[in-house]
């Protein structure tokens, strides 16, 4: 949906709430699992001059860093602990840089090995020891998991199976040792572009990984009739709970759901919006995030124009607002998000009043946002 910049305007003024749901009289009893407090935020970007950017920012708009990219990247994801962030090639891509945002340098470039590539998502873990990649072993289409010292040149110490095809977002459980895998279940090759080979097979799943040996703890699919919505990304609160959000590949009529929820040793809960509100995310969401209490996810419809919010706990929709091709998501410190465009804007979106305010930036090149926004 296209929205005029009249309308555009007029949307960001209100928001379309599910009767009888306030989010902010559910806030105070609900400030457990807390995040630290973001003030700095990285992305992948793309100039008006087509040069691809890492590019850092603070809350208040203000340029960071910059490092010029080789290609177009996908997530970026920050260290625990020193002033690094990785910025990972978009699939089929095989660079990741290791950027120091303090002193603007590079300390780490790292290639693929022969024969995989990267699907643009990594995590570091929690102890900031390894960083951990999804990546494709072409010759076979099969999924992998890399796991690189970041403390000794990130050196590989680690080739897992993903335990499906087509991995993407992966993250860490409170365990430090548990790895949450979304494997999409699309197969691909480099030399066939971005064309995906498997529809009529794909079988998408959610895996949970022990790091330190590779073993597969749990996998969950969806229901036979559900084989083509891919399972792509995740977010995981401080009690474990899982907010997975998909993209469809059956027929452009249907109206799957694309949300979920999960605990280990549970079924996956898919959720559901009023049947509008599911049907304008176009089939497709593009990252999800959750907010600093951990009570509440966010969830990005960028060919919908549509930011959608989530009881986790509850699993259930709660609201909506509009944002021109608004994919990027990351929790603010005041409990609600920052949204970053492919329009080349940043947003805030705060929990407690509803409202969206508008970021003004202060960075060079100007840019269109990548599909990820990472709180530093």
């Amino acid at each position: 949906m296209t929205l005029s910049r009249r309308d555009f305007g007029k949307s960001l003024l209100g928001l379309s709430l599910m009767p009888g749901v306030a989010v902010s009289s559910l806030m105070p009893a609900k400030q457990g699992n807390a995040l630290s407090s973001p003030t700095l935020f990285a992305s992948a970007a793309k100039g008006r001059d087509n040069q691809h950017w890492l590019q850092v920012v603070d809350s208040a708009g203000r340029q960071a860093a910059k490092l010029a990219l080789p290609t177009r990247a996908h997530q970026v994801v920050a260290h625990p602990h020193r002033p690094w962030v990785a910025v990972v090639a978009r699939r089929p891509g095989d660079y990741i840089k290791v950027f120091d945002y303090q002193e603007e340098v590079t300390r780490f470039d790292i290639q693929a090995k022969a024969g995989y590539h990267f699907y643009g998502h990594a995590v570091f873990s929690p102890d900031g020891t390894f960083l951990v990649t999804t990546e494709n072993d072409i010759a076979t289409g099969q999924g992998r998991l890399v796991v690189r010292a970041a403390e000794n040149d990130f050196v590989e110490v680690a080739d897992y199976p993903s335990y499906g095809i087509g991995p993407h977002q992966l993250t860490f459980l409170s365990d430090q040792q548990t790895l949450v895998v979304a494997n999409g279940g699309i197969l691909t090759h480099p030399d066939r572009g971005r064309e995906k080979l498997n529809l009529d097979t794909m079988k998408p799943s959610l895996d949970y990984i022990d790091v330190k040996t590779g073993t597969l703890l749990e996998k969950r699919l969806l229901d036979p009739e559900l084989h083509q919505l891919s399972i792509r990304h995740l977010a995981v609160n401080k009690a474990d709970q899982v907010v997975v959000v998909m993209q469809y590949q059956g027929d452009k009529m249907d109206n799957p759901p694309l949300v979920a929820t999960h605990r280990q040793g549970e079924k996956i809960t898919l959720l559901a919006a009023p049947e509008a509100i599911n049907r304008s995310m176009k089939q497709y969401c593009g990252s999800v995030s959750i907010d600093a209490t951990g009570c509440f996810a966010a969830v990005s419809s960028p060919r919908g124009d549509l930011v959608t919010i989530w009881d986790i706990e509850k699993g259930e929709y709660l609201s909506h607002f509009r944002c021109s091709d608004g994919c990027g998501i990351a929790p603010s410190a005041d409990n609600g998000f920052i949204v970053s465009t492919g329009t080349g804007r940043f947003y805030h979106y705060d929990l407690a009043t509803q409202t969206v305010t508008k970021i003004a930036l202060d960075i060079s090149p100007s840019v269109a946002w990548d599909n990820h926004l990472t709180a530093i």
